[in-house]
């Protein structure tokens, strides 16, 4: 996977010299799924003043998307609030264990882990990390 991003650590991602906390600053807003472009986008916008406003994850050219729904025990305030983002290895099927950037490779999907329960597992030719400040695209 060709990647513009880093995963610093199980909750932040590091792009342009930039570290972004998407557990404690961002809360996910929607994941939007393209048919037709094969393409997956993952929206967060920022909980706090100063920060840039809106991130977006977009995946192109989608070889794995595995969801888990979320658990509906949980409140669905959660359901934006992430608990992990991570690796895992083509040969892990399961949705809850994930390996750090240093252990992970070009053939590792990616795995993001929310609050409320829904977890999704991608793997895609490309991910982009795009930061908007409030007034357009700015990486």
């Amino acid at each position: 996977m060709i990647k513009n991003f880093s995963i610093l650590s199980t909750i932040e991602v590091s792009c342009d010299g930039q570290v972004y906390d998407l557990h404690s600053d961002y809360e996910a807003t929607k994941v939007e799924h393209d048919l037709i472009a094969n393409a997956l986008v993952l929206s967060w916008r920022a909980t706090r003043e100063g920060l840039p406003q809106k991130l977006s994850l977009k995946f192109g050219k989608l070889e794995i998307l595995v969801l888990r729904g979320p658990d509906v025990e949980m409140p669905r305030s959660e359901d934006g609030h992430l608990s992990f983002i991570g690796y895992s290895s083509p040969e892990d099927e399961g949705m809850d264990s994930f390996l750090l950037e240093e252990m992970a490779d070009h053939d590792s999907r990616i795995i993001f882990n929310f609050e409320g329960g829904l977890v999704m597992k991608v793997y895609a030719a490309t991910a982009l990390l795009l930061v908007e400040d409030g007034s357009g695209p700015v990486a």
